[in-house]
């Protein structure tokens, strides 16, 4: 709901929501989204992409860091603030972060 007033932050864990499924970490591993590209476990699609396409996984983990950090930067409450210039950035590095995991995606299954 827009008037619990924690839609941004529900924004931002919907992301690490992302990151925690490509990394095979278990949600809440961290919020610290400097340790993005220290999460991957082994068998993790992230820690295959380091190996097979580290160019790519590096764009998804840079991408990801941004995306959480502009969304988090976004003035609160959100359905007051629908409109503010944050919400563009916001929403330009959140595509960016899907447009680099679909490249990613696109490169594992050559």
């Amino acid at each position: 709901s827009p008037y619990s007033y924690n839609s941004i932050q529900d924004f931002a864990d919907n992301i690490w929501g992302c990151v925690n499924a490509v990394c095979g970490v278990a949600p809440g591993a961290t919020s610290d989204v400097t340790k993005i590209a220290t999460l991957s476990t082994a068998k993790s699609v992230i820690a295959y992409g380091l190996v097979a396409h580290p160019a790519e996984t590096k764009k998804v983990l840079e991408t990801a860091a941004a995306a959480i950090t502009k969304t988090l930067a976004m003035p609160r409450p959100f359905v007051k603030n629908y409109n503010a210039p944050e919400v563009g950035v916001a929403i330009k590095a959140i595509e960016e972060f899907d447009e680099a995991l679909g490249a990613l995606k696109d490169k594992i299954a050559e």
